[in-house]
């Protein structure tokens, strides 16, 4: 039997904390995919999503305990139940959306004019916790909960800082033709494709699956909006034009050289029996013995002698292996054998704990480090990349210090408004 991973097992130290941010950004972007599939068939305002939020005059609370009384009123049209007496009507037995749509409405950080509100990231966390319920500690629950909350939503308010800055340049009377553009993106091919991902047949199913989440097709529209001008805005921000002199580049490799030093590689072809297949060792050596003699006595093309008699993984393409790094492989004497039997040679039979194989290298080339010459191009890239994060860096810290920011992580929170409105109110004064 050959070796089931040509490439090595690579050992994994992440912790659960890790882990779970990993697994939350999968699940954000899907999410995102398919809570922004709901906008087509929504309302098109000539108004801003996000501008129609902020400027309104009702709190957060009162939209929400709205949206969770015509959910409960919904489910009790199709159930036949009443509400209790004495029960709110955004309250439910059954906790449909009270307490969870009141701590989506809860404002966990404030930017300028501009809010993050709970519900913006509480749908993907609480999905990512209860999928890995299991290995989540009872008493670590509301940690863990918060410190994702915490990791999620400082990108955001990044995000949130250029699109302030961008408001604040941009003159009023070109935003609707700025939106108009992120329109055509939002209600592009783009729905058609999420919403056949989805595996849903319409767009009404889209909306109660944001719903159930605490989300709305209005709030995606702002989410989209702002993550385009912010993209769009940032670019313009961060361009840097100076030309990239010859001493930079030469600076910069000698800095790093470790990243341009390239292990011996190889591409092979490979010849197997697996002695599980096999009532003995003899059995299988016959085997290989026939398969080796069938190439070098017979003359019959290596591939056709693998796809036909070859136990190994890639016996149905022939034998072939990709490009392989020495040490790649678990089995340590393909990888000795490979990297020192003559290029275009069929090996001796080789033995390992899984069977007996026979390869032929096609291809190899030595350790060595790229040559500066032949790394300009990549240079290149590598200090344009590095100039941007720094300017975006800069930019941002920049943004920081002008515009005020707020979380619900900040040691002191006790002047800080509970609601959308305060935070409006507020707003306005200042």
């Amino acid at each position: 039997m050959i070796a089931v991973c040509p490439f090595g097992e690579s050992a994994l130290s992440s912790t659960l904390f890790r882990h779970l941010i990993a697994a939350l950004c999968v699940a954000t972007v899907a999410l995102g995919a398919l809570q922004t599939s709901c906008g087509q068939q929504g309302s098109q305002s000539s108004a801003l999503p996000f501008r129609q939020r902020l400027n309104s005059n009702r709190s957060a609370e009162d939209q929400s305990k709205e949206r969770a009384e015509n959910h409960n009123k919904q489910l009790q049209a199709n159930s036949g139940q009443k509400a209790a007496a004495g029960q709110r009507p955004w309250e439910s037995q059954d906790d449909l959306l009270g307490a969870k749509t009141l701590e989506h409405a809860r404002i966990i950080a404030r930017i300028g004019p501009e809010v993050i509100l709970a519900g913006e990231i509480l749908s993907s966390v609480d999905r990512l916790m209860q999928e890995n319920r299991a290995q989540i500690p009872t008493k670590k629950w509301d940690e863990i909960r918060r410190s994702i909350m915490k990791k999620m939503l400082m990108p955001m308010i990044d995000q949130k800082l250029i699109v302030v800055d961008a408001l604040q340049v941009i003159p009023e009377d070109a935003l609707p033709s700025i939106e108009e553009q992120v329109d055509k993106q939002f209600y592009g091919q783009q729905i058609k494709d999420i919403m056949a991902r989805a595996e849903v047949e319409s767009l009404k199913e889209l909306e109660i699956k944001l719903n159930e989440s605490g989300s709305s097709i209005e709030l995606q529209k702002q989410i989209f909006f702002e993550r385009s001008m912010a993209a769009q805005w940032i670019q313009q921000q961060v361009s840097d034009n100076r030309p990239i002199t010859h001493q930079e580049m030469l600076e910069y490799y000698s800095s790093h050289l470790a990243d341009y030093n390239q292990s011996a590689r190889c591409l092979w072809e490979q010849l197997s029996v697996r002695f599980d297949k096999f009532d003995t060792k003899r059995a299988a050596y016959d085997s290989i013995c026939q398969m080796g003699n069938a190439v070098a006595d017979q003359g019959v093309p290596f591939d056709q002698v693998a796809r036909k008699q070859s136990q190994g993984l890639t016996a149905t393409n022939g034998g072939k292996r990709n490009w392989t790094s020495r040490g790649a492989l678990v089995s340590v004497p393909l990888d000795t054998v490979i990297f020192n039997v003559p290029v275009g040679q069929l090996s001796k039979i080789i033995e390992d704990k899984t069977g007996y194989h026979i390869v032929r290298v096609t291809e190899r080339v030595n350790a060595h480090r790229t040559p500066f010459r032949d790394a300009q191009v990549e240079i290149a890239e590598a200090i344009v990349e590095k100039r941007r994060e720094g300017k975006l860096e800069e930019y941002l810290e920049s943004l920081r210090e002008k515009i005020p920011v707020w979380t619900m992580f900040d040691e002191d929170t006790t002047q800080q408004p509970d609601n959308l409105a305060a935070a409006n109110r507020t707003t306005t004064q200042n």
